[in-house]
């Protein structure tokens, strides 16, 4: 039986030959099973700065992890001679293929790190992670928000229908978020609400943890919770575009996130944090 994930995903992984893609597990519910991936250099060096990149933790959500994909194959050749990069294309293959937020089983996977979750697609990162023991330079989780979500104490009218983005800093790293949002162009709306999700919003940027208002997001049991609060980085961030926005756009903002995040934290490119 061909899928999505298999037509777009593994193709596009299977494109790639510079790079070793590692299976962490085989995801199985009723009579399906799904592999799940990370793209990862041949030789990692963790003397060397490593980027981390995940999409597709909800499968509703497939902008990140076609963007996660272009990135790989294009987009990252820029940044090679600075940066290392990990990728997880597809956390939730089994939703991607029913474009449906949970998983087969119906988790909501990006609440359930950091507890101890016997959720395979959880456990297959953490325990990667744990294996690997690298520290980030930067994270990147790459998200989208839908019109029609109604969950956790929200309604429809609380979902942004424009960009924005997440941004934590644990440690001195100098914060970027502001250039990565002015970065987009001019046809780009970005969210200029107050309050996203409780959470103080400053014209599409919310800095954490001081603009923390979430109770859910301040469990820490996302995936950038989990991140920042094991100290595998000190700097991460969750990238959001509305999916009511035609898919190239989306997948273009999320791809110039990255870019821009990524030539601020490059010091051979001259760019300067802004003020």
């Amino acid at each position: 039986m061909t899928s999505r994930f298999g037509e777009d995903v593994e193709s596009s992984l299977a494109r790639l030959n510079r790079d070793r893609i590692e299976r962490l597990a085989t995801l199985a519910y009723g009579d399906r099973a799904w592999p799940m991936y990370c793209v990862l250099p041949r030789l990692l060096d963790r003397a060397r700065p490593t980027v981390l990149i995940s999409g597709g933790i909800h499968g509703d959500e497939p902008a990140g992890v076609y963007a996660a994909l272009a990135f790989l194959a294009d987009a990252r050749h820029e940044f090679d001679d600075a940066f290392q990069f990990v990728v997880f294309p597809c956390i939730n293959p089994s939703g991607f293929d029913a474009n449906m937020l949970e998983t087969a089983s119906g988790a909501n996977l990006n609440r359930l790190f950091g507890i101890l979750s016997s959720q395979p697609e959880v456990r297959a990162v953490e325990d990667w992670l744990g294996r690997c023991a690298v520290r980030f330079h930067l994270t990147f989780d790459l998200h989208e928000v839908r019109p029609d979500y109604v969950g956790e104490g929200y309604t429809e009218e609380d979902n942004p229908q424009a960009a924005y983005l997440y941004e934590t800093v644990t440690d001195r790293s100098p914060r970027i978020g502001r250039a990565m949002i002015d970065a987009l162009p001019p046809g780009r709306a970005v969210c200029q609400w107050p309050t996203i999700y409780d959470d103080i919003n400053d014209r599409g940027l919310i800095s954490y943890p001081q603009d923390a208002r979430n109770r859910i997001y301040a469990m820490g049991t996302t995936f950038d919770g989990f991140l920042t609060g094991r100290n595998y980085t000190g700097h991460a961030f969750t990238l959001e575009t509305p999916t009511g926005w035609p898919l190239q756009d989306r997948v273009a903002t999320q791809l110039t996130f990255l870019r821009t995040a990524l030539r601020y934290a490059t010091p051979r490119l001259g760019t300067t944090v802004p003020s």
